[in-house]
């Protein structure tokens, strides 16, 4: 059984032109916009440890 990671609300503000692009990237990807957020994180962060 995998371990569970805890896990936090992140509630943010977004204009509405970002939210809906952002909603039609992670539909297109078949993912939700919260996965969108995580996979945009993860790889700026991996980006940056390559630094």
């Amino acid at each position: 059984m995998a371990s569970e990671k805890k896990k936090t609300a992140f509630p943010i503000r977004l204009e509405e032109e970002l939210l809906e692009k952002g909603k039609k990237l992670a539909e297109r990807k078949g993912i939700s916009l919260a996965g969108l957020f995580r996979q945009l994180l993860l790889e700026k962060l991996e980006e940056e440890e390559k630094k």
